[in-house]
């Protein structure tokens, strides 16, 4: 221990320039039956292991003994730490507003205050949910005292910028945009820190295929229940040219199977500022993990949109709904805006069609029973239109449309209609059904 301490010190004298300690161990030290052996890294040891090993480290071979000396060793430690308490807590009274600020934003975790909300983007126009995050940003982070935001050296393509704040930075603590480097892992542990620390709402970005190198620590935020926003733009073969090495395929899925995460794919640029206001202004947000399309997509017409605002945050709900309808088309993020082509086809074909939207399972899945039954109407047949793996879609409709193997390196559009993500064979597929049943 002595000569570990020296070298932290040595470490933390040292002020130009990172330092390295390498410590040189025995696994299962000092037992001569289990020492450098393979076997000490899982296996238990013999109780006559632990006899002998308890005997050369000069313990009582008894289980589980306690030191009497403890406890006032411990009350020592405790006196220094009560006075720094004390003293953190004058100066917080000293500070008058800042102090009052301070201890609300610890307590709320810099939860947004929205007064003023980002200017709606036109119905029928197009627009990538990635810039539509960009304009979230720009209008909610001077209102979320917490908000912390960065990426993975792609700040520019992922609409992660807090243009009202400057870089961290040793000479600029206060600064709120983070600059992480290429390093989705380490980001995003640091991301998990933050949120535990308190006080903070961090945001973090990358390509959506990087969750990847970052599953571990989004593994951890999930586990920890970590307020985490991770962003994950170029979210499906829309990413074009980039190729099979980029393109998301099993992602959602995979992502969707972890336990406590909200994964969220927003349908349109409107609704995608709804659900970041969401995530902001909860007191407790919940692990959420944002995922944004790169290629620009139909924004909701006035109609749609209300829906939108309606139903959103519940995770799941209808756009258009016919009361005598043949059949329910269920899509989440670009792929609703093909679901409202296909139903429009199939309308001047007099085929009565439902739209569903569903950006978050998990929050549907926490709706009401009859909300649920209401959204998905499962007497209707049914399919689900994403740009993905269609593993667990069976939980929601009849049938899926998606990608289950890996992309192609061509120009977006010509990649969507390779995989027969189009209007078209969302209608046939439809019109095979329905001639099937009759």
């Amino acid at each position: 221990l002595d000569v570990l301490e020296a070298a932290t010190r040595s470490a933390i004298a040292e002020t130009q320039r990172p330092t390295l300690i390498i410590v040189r161990s025995h696994i299962g030290f000092p037992s001569p039956d289990m020492m450098d052996r393979k076997e000490a890294h899982g296996n238990p040891f013999s109780a006559e292991a632990i006899t002998t090993a308890k005997a050369i480290l000069g313990v009582p071979d008894e289980a589980f003994v306690f030191d009497p000396k403890l406890p006032q060793e411990w009350g020592k430690l405790l006196g220094p730490c009560r006075d720094e308490r004390v003293a953190w807590a004058a100066r917080v009274a000293a500070a008058s507003a800042m102090g009052v600020q301070l201890v609300e934003q610890l307590d709320t975790n810099g939860v947004a205050r929205v007064v003023e909300r980002p200017e709606p983007f036109a119905p029928n126009s197009q627009m990538a949910t990635r810039r539509a995050l960009q304009r979230a940003m720009d209008t909610f982070a001077p209102q979320t005292p917490g908000l912390t935001a960065g990426s993975a050296d792609l700040t520019d393509n992922t609409g992660v910028e807090l243009k009202h704040s400057v870089t961290q930075s040793a000479a600029t603590p206060g600064g709120r945009q983070i600059h992480y480097g290429i390093r989705e892992h380490a980001m995003s542990a640091i991301l998990v820190g933050q949120a535990h620390h308190g006080g903070l709402r961090p945001a973090g970005s990358t390509f959506f295929v990087f969750n990847d190198y970052a599953r571990p620590a989004v593994r951890l935020a999930s586990l920890s229940h970590a307020g985490v926003l991770f962003v994950y733009t170029h979210d499906s073969v829309g990413v074009g040219e980039d190729g099979p090495t980029h393109q998301p395929i099993e992602h959602l899925m995979a992502l969707r199977a972890m336990p406590n995460i909200h994964v969220v794919r927003p349908s349109d640029a409107n609704e995608t500022i709804d659900l970041v206001e969401q995530f902001l202004s909860a007191k407790q947000p919940p692990t959420t993990a944002l995922i944004l399309s790169r290629q620009d997509m139909p924004v909701f017409n006035q109609a749609d949109g209300a829906a939108s605002a309606k139903g959103a945050r519940r995770g799941g709900y209808v756009v258009r709904e016919h009361e005598r309808a043949d059949f329910t088309l269920v899509g989440t993020g670009s792929e609703v805006g093909l679901c409202l082509s296909a139903a429009d086809l199939l309308t001047a074909k007099g085929v009565a069609t439902r739209v569903i939207a569903m950006p978050c399972w998990r929050c549907f899945d926490a709706q009401p029973p009859e909300y649920r039954s209401q959204v998905l109407r499962r007497t209707t047949p049914s399919v689900a239109i994403e740009a993905g793996a269609t593993l667990g879609w069976a939980n929601y409709v009849d049938s899926a449309i998606g990608i289950n193997s890996f992309g192609l390196s061509a120009p977006g559009k010509e990649v969507f209609a390779y995989f027969d993500l189009v209007p078209q064979t969302v209608v046939t597929h439809v019109e095979t059904v329905l001639g099937e049943g009759r």
